[in-house]
């Protein structure tokens, strides 16, 4: 069984309103979680910093993924006041931007607000509202979920 390579941010999320939350998701972990728990192997390549480590491990060990972490000073912390609401990320001040290198056969990218990633790959799929300013890529299949040119419509992905 091929491996799915997961390249996103494992960041705390605050939200006060209807029932005050406080959990460590991010678009990463809940994508890695999420499809480790359909059986498929995952590796989550993630930059992580001293407080969320020990949140990943523990993810990682319940939904059965292997992680590749990339030590940060500060991972982002995203606040909502609701669920639709748009977050005040935390802190204020931009993080220092660090490089990750990922090569994988199929890989799933999500933007990072403390990492630029340089991926290698045969096939990956991004989704169409991730930021990839900074983001190198190269591979021979691409793929990006919900945008699709008429020409090649086909359920929301087209491939270059």
């Amino acid at each position: 069984m091929n491996t799915l390579a997961v390249v996103g941010g494992v960041y705390r999320e605050r939200c006060r309103l209807p029932v005050r939350t406080d959990d460590t998701w991010g678009s990463g972990g809940r994508a890695a979680a999420v499809i480790a728990g359909l059986g498929l192997e995952v590796i989550l390549h993630s930059p992580v910093d001293a407080r969320n480590a020990p949140v990943l491990a523990s993810l990682a060990e319940n939904f059965k993924f292997q992680t590749a972490e990339t030590t940060v000073k500060t991972s982002p912390e995203f606040r909502y006041d609701h669920g639709l609401s748009t977050p005040v990320i935390w802190p204020l001040v931009a993080p220092d931007i660090i490089q990750l290198d990922v090569e994988a056969e199929n890989t799933l990218v999500f933007g990072m607000l403390e990492a630029q990633c340089r991926v290698r790959k045969m096939r990956c799929v991004r989704p169409a509202e991730s930021d990839f300013a900074g983001t190198y890529s190269t591979c021979l299949k691409f793929a990006q979920a919900g945008v699709c040119p008429k020409r090649h419509r086909n359920k929301g992905i087209y491939w270059d």
